[in-house]
């Protein structure tokens, strides 16, 4: 048997590079709160795969917040990893493991990592933690700085909590963001005498985008299949019944579908890479920002299609309130990373083309017959029209080619059990 994965040896280079001592109880505390956290049976695209990958750098704290950034996932998780939590007692409160508040007393005002921290992600003493937007990446901080802190001076504990705040994906104020954090550096120099100079700031901040554009690279990739795959993962860890192999209704699964569609729908090429201090370059940013566009052009018609694929057989079921997905994957995608050529979304959908299910990317069968048949503007109009909670009715099928509607019935006697 293979031994399991571990980020034992790239966090030991790290820890060395950085002067500090490697052996004992903190590579240990360290390497078990990460490797724990991150292959919790729930996760699927937070894996510690992903962690070591935005880790791959030659700078010693790139590798410790890439390793770090994605420790709590407490709505995927169920709650906060048991290896954070001991590093977490008497600094957040929760009555259900799912929402957290800071504590505000005379010890956590006194705990220089806590207020330190706390300052970076902009949270105010007693504050509940944003459901979205945050919450996972201060725990994560909060978890890792606190192991940190008994060998590491206040600089290496604010460069830690700004490379893991600047991960917090999706923000439109990206500027107002560096700004912030950049005053926010001069305030906890002046509080405890740090000694940062302004360009040592502007180094943790021009640190910290390069982390956090590491952190969403797929969304520029050349190889959309390898993107799709994470898309997929994605969808897995937002789904209880996914992300654990529970069988699924077919209405279930296509408002899963309609939900991934319309949030990659939504998005922008500059809200998600980021840019400080020419770090990127602008012409590398320029790049990432062109290749995104055109990425997210792409699949949101492979999406789109997807949806409709799914709607049909949804549509074409006797009673889909009732009806689950039988014939479908149990493990993650396998679609071939080495198709790189797919830039279409007919040539996408057609990897899955021969498959007798319509299940993720890789089994497409229905999905690549109506992008063969159908144009990307005739499905994005059906699409359009499917509401959030409301059945997908037979009436669908009439709206469709005859033989698309046929062979969405024969998929869903294949795929649906009772």
């Amino acid at each position: 048997m293979p031994p399991a994965p571990s980020c034992r040896s790239q966090l030991e280079h790290a820890l060395i590079s950085l002067a500090l001592k490697s052996e004992g109880q903190l590579l240990t505390d360290l390497t078990v709160l990460i490797d724990s956290s991150m292959t919790y049976e729930t996760r699927h695209y937070h894996t510690l795969g992903h962690a070591m990958m935005v880790a791959d750098s030659g700078d010693a704290l790139d590798v410790l917040i890439g390793l770090c950034h994605d420790i709590a996932q407490v709505d995927v998780d169920g709650g906060l990893p048991a290896a954070a939590g001991k590093w977490l007692t008497g600094l957040v409160r929760s009555d259900d493991g799912i929402h957290f508040t800071l504590v505000d007393n005379a010890q956590t005002r006194a705990d220089r990592a806590f207020e330190i921290v706390r300052a970076i992600f902009n949270l105010q003493p007693g504050q509940r933690l944003p459901d979205f937007g945050g919450k996972n990446e201060f725990l994560s901080a909060m978890a890792a700085c606190k192991i940190l802190e008994r060998v590491v001076d206040p600089s290496t504990i604010a460069a830690l909590a700004v490379g893991i705040e600047a991960t917090i994906p999706f923000r439109k104020d990206s500027d107002e963001i560096a700004h912030r954090i950049l005053a926010t550096l001069e305030d906890i120099d002046r509080r405890y005498g740090i000694g940062f100079s302004n360009e040592q700031s502007r180094k943790h901040l021009r640190r910290a985008i390069g982390v956090a554009n590491r952190d969403v690279c797929s969304f520029a990739s050349e190889n959309l299949l390898a993107f799709l795959d994470d898309t997929w993962n994605l969808m897995r860890e937002g789904s209880v019944d996914l992300r654990r192999d529970r069988p699924v209704k077919i209405a279930t699964y296509r408002f899963i579908i309609q939900k991934m569609t319309r949030f990659l729908g939504s998005l922008r090429a500059e809200n998600i890479f980021r840019c400080f201090d020419h770090e990127p370059s602008t012409r590398q940013f320029q790049d990432l920002l062109s290749s995104t566009s055109d990425n997210l052009s792409i699949i949101s018609v492979v999406m789109q299609t997807k949806l409709l694929a799914v709607a049909l057989v949804e549509a074409a079921t006797a009673e889909p309130s009732t009806a689950y997905l039988g014939h479908r994957i149990t493990s993650r995608s396998t679609t071939p990373r080495s198709i790189t050529h797919a830039r279409t979304a007919e040539s996408i959908l057609a990897v899955g083309k021969n498959s007798s299910s319509e299940f993720d990317i890789d089994r497409s069968a229905l999905s690549h017959r109506v992008i063969s048949m159908m144009s990307a503007s005739e499905i994005q109009e059906l699409t359009r029209e499917f509401v959030d909670g409301s059945p997908i009715g037979a009436k669908l099928l009439t709206c469709v080619p005859a033989e698309l509607a046929k062979h969405a019935k024969e998929l869903s006697d294949r795929m649906i059990a009772s």
